[in-house]
C-alpha cells in the first residue's frame, strides 16, 4: 500500500499557496512525468510504472481529508515559507511583500479552531506482486 498525491487540482493548499506566492508571476508546471511529489498523481501512469515492474490487481482509491499546518496563521506561515520559500526567488522587496501578504491572507481565511486547514486530496494505492 503506498500514498501518493492526487493532482494540484484536487489540493486546495498547493493551488493556495502557489497563487499567492508567485505573486502574480507565471510559474512553470513541471510535466506529469517529472519526478517529484506529484509524479503519480495520475491512475494512468501508476497502472503503467507498477504493470511495467510486474505489479497486477492495481487499484487507487481516492482518499480527501483537511490537511493542517500550523497552529494559527503565523504559525503555517512559518512552516509554508520553510517549505515553499524558494517560489520567493527572483521577487523584487515590492514583490516579496506582496506574495507575504497574499500567503497571510490566505492562511488567515483557513484559521480554525483546530489550526490552519486545506483540503487535500491522494490515492491510496494497493496492488499485488506475483
Amino acid at each position: 500500500m503506498q500514498l501518493v498525491w492526487q493532482p494540484p487540482t484536487g489540493n486546495e493548499w498547493l493551488r493556495s499557496f502557489t497563487r499567492a506566492l508567485a505573486a502574480g508571476r507565471p510559474l512553470p508546471t513541471p510535466p506529469p512525468d517529472a519526478p517529484g511529489p506529484f509524479s503519480l498523481a495520475d491512475p494512468a501512469r501508476v497502472r503503467a510504472v507498477l504493470g511495467a515492474a510486474g505489479f497486477t490487481d492495481i487499484r487507487l482509491e481516492p482518499h480527501s481529508e483537511e490537511m493542517w499546518f500550523g497552529e494559527d496563521a503565523a504559525d503555517a506561515e512559518r512552516f509554508v515559507l520553510g517549505l515553499h520559500g524558494w517560489m520567493l526567488d527572483g521577487l523584487d522587496d515590492e514583490g516579496r511583500r506582496r506574495a507575504v501578504d497574499g500567503l497571510r491572507t490566505t492562511l488567515t481565511a483557513h484559521e480554525t479552531d483546530d489550526g490552519v486547514l486545506y483540503a487535500s486530496a491522494t490515492w491510496i494505492i494497493r496492488a499485488a506482486r506475483p
